[in-house]
């Protein structure tokens, strides 16, 4: 049986990163100049997979946030509405005040803050 996997889709993605962790299994020698060289080569196809662009059909794909840190607030007294990329946007009672890594404003339910994202202590520069 032939199996063509097309460069940039998640089976390809899948299957280089199956090889890799193989590699990493298996890789077992005495020789510590074909140890270097096999870990050089596993660094290259981790660098190439990376640079592969993701393929995305039209079929819903799953898949999960970068980890960016972005800031919140409460509404302020009296603060009624915010500014966001689509114009002036009305706030309801219990919306908190997103702002994203570009600086854009956008309010966010409570309850949808508290099921997608956790407040976390960043470290002192």
């Amino acid at each position: 049986m032939s199996l063509e996997l097309q460069r940039g889709s998640s089976s390809f993605r899948s299957l280089c990163a199956e090889l890799i962790e193989e590699l990493e299994v298996w890789l077992v020698c005495d020789d510590e100049a074909e140890i270097a060289d096999a870990h050089a080569l596993i660094d290259r196809a981790r660098a190439a997979l990376a640079e592969q662009p993701v393929a995305i059909g039209p079929e819903w794909q799953p898949c999960v946030k970068l980890p960016i840190t972005v800031h919140v607030r409460e509404q302020r007294p009296g603060e009624t509405h915010t500014s966001t990329r689509e114009g002036i946007t009305p706030l309801r009672h219990d919306d908190l005040i997103m702002r994203g890594v570009q600086g854009e404003e956008y309010p966010i339910g409570r309850e949808l803050f508290e099921q997608t994202y956790r407040l976390e202590a960043l470290p002192n520069d």
